[in-house]
């Protein structure tokens, strides 16, 4: 019998420590995929196989800063003059943009077409903006924290025509 109970409780300590790691593993691959790691240029090869190869080239805009979220979304950070900012995110189609936080009760909501490229338009008037679209096996979310008349259409075209994503 004292041979038994001790056999069992190696069983339950081995089965224990083996949820306990299952558990720790999915926490740390959580972590990882929430993790936003910067980088000089929108060159993501390594990590999850695109580059951004064309930006807009209005001289208005400034690219900021540049990120990989969780291996797979793109994020970078533009600023246009004057004092506008934008967020364009960009995933192989089908690989959630992680749009959580930019997920507001718009007002108004439309659809558009650049050079064919269909265009889903929600935005508050004077408020935020987002824009998505899918061109080229990659899905984009432009995002407008404010905005004014005529931005969001004056920007949308540049971005939807002149933004380039490959395979790398």
């Amino acid at each position: 019998m004292n041979q038994k109970m001790w056999i069992a409780l190696a069983v339950g300590c081995i089965v224990l420590l083996a949820i306990l790691l299952t558990v720790l593993r999915a926490l740390w691959i959580a972590k990882k995929d929430r993790e936003k790691r910067p980088f000089d240029k929108p060159d993501f090869t390594n990590y999850a196989g695109f580059k951004v190869t064309n930006l807009p080239g209005d001289e208005i805009v400034r690219l900021e800063s540049v990120y990989l979220i969780g291996r797979k979304v793109a994020q970078l950070e533009f600023v246009i003059d004057p004092e506008w900012k934008a967020i364009l995110r960009i995933a192989r189609k089908g690989v959630p943009l992680r749009l959580e936080e930019f997920q507001q009760n718009y007002e108004q909501r439309t659809v558009t077409y650049e050079d064919g490229v269909r265009v889903v338009v929600q935005q508050n008037p004077g408020g935020e903006a987002l824009m998505t679209w899918t061109k080229d096996e990659f899905d984009y979310a432009l995002y407008f924290e404010r905005t004014q008349m005529g931005l969001v259409g004056g920007m949308l075209d540049d971005f939807v025509r002149e933004t380039e994503t490959v395979e790398s």
